[in-house]
């Protein structure tokens, strides 16, 4: 009798050990089971019910849908590196689709939206021509904004456009005109030729100094830290004065002196 209660107590496993193997299976089923619906998840995001299928683009003319279609194939093809398809609709990268597209020099802005789970839509505004900024007999587009955007279009009337020369330092497309200042001057412009009674078909600048081509012919001529409504009053005075003399050609009026205004005619 002894000697099976001996071979009894050995059998037996502790309270303790028996909860924490209690515990190791709990945790390993657990394990399993999170394991499984890790991967589930994952196979998921291959199923071609939860991936984008198809992409509509509107508001483009100039920026063909095909250069579009490539961009956003670029950004939504491959995987992320821990395996997840791009195109997958819950990570498409929406931001860095917006981004392609508005880096294009036409584009001024662009919407990326879901219209349905397997489907995107993207809206894109293109620039519109204010100006043409010229060198060398080159011409290219410019918008309100000062942005020089693309060269001027072989089947595009730009003869009523005004031309822009200097105030660019580095090459013209992508460059933004004046530094962000072509507002201000082309509002400038607007109200000299209203206060002149001259059209102005074009506008150059050298450093600081800006000539303005008279379309009768002869400039006027003024530093650009000067503009003001106040220097456009004086240029209306000059030319629209009694004094000045309109049976002459003008070669140029000189306002970078003032109050000093020298006016010249041509011999």
């Amino acid at each position: 009798m002894a000697a099976k209660k001996v071979a009894l107590g050995q059998a037996r496993i502790p309270l303790t050990e028996r909860r924490r193997r209690k515990k190791m299976r709990f945790a390993g089923v657990i394990a399993c089971l999170i394991g499984i619906c890790v991967l589930g998840v994952y196979v998921s995001m291959y199923f071609s019910w939860i991936r984008i299928h198809a992409v509509a683009f509107d508001g483009n003319a100039r920026v063909t849908t095909l250069r579009l279609q490539t961009l956003f194939n670029t950004e939504t093809s491959g995987r992320y590196w821990f395996g997840i398809p791009r195109d997958n609709a819950a990570f498409v990268p929406l931001s860095r689709i917006h981004d392609r597209i508005t880096s294009i020099p036409l584009i001024a802005s662009a919407t990326v939206a879901r219209s349905s789970l397997t489907s995107l839509t993207v809206h894109v505004v293109e620039r519109a021509p204010a100006a043409l900024w010229c060198s060398s007999g080159d011409c290219y587009l410019m918008d309100s904004g000062g942005y020089i955007y693309s060269v001027v279009y072989p089947d595009m009337e730009v003869e009523h456009f005004r031309r822009y020369g200097g105030g660019v330092a580095s090459a013209p497309v992508g460059s933004v005109y004046l530094d962000g200042q072509f507002k201000i001057l082309y509002d400038f412009v607007a109200l000299v030729e209203q206060s002149t009674a001259r059209s102005i078909t074009s506008v150059d600048i050298d450093g600081e100094d800006v000539s303005l081509v008279l379309s009768t012919g002869g400039m006027i001529r003024f530093v650009l830290g000067d503009i003001d409504v106040s220097l456009a009053k004086t240029m209306g005075s000059v030319l629209t004065s009694s004094k000045f003399d309109t049976t002459k050609t003008l070669d140029y009026a000189d306002f970078r002196f003032i109050p000093r205004v020298v006016v010249k005619y041509k011999e």
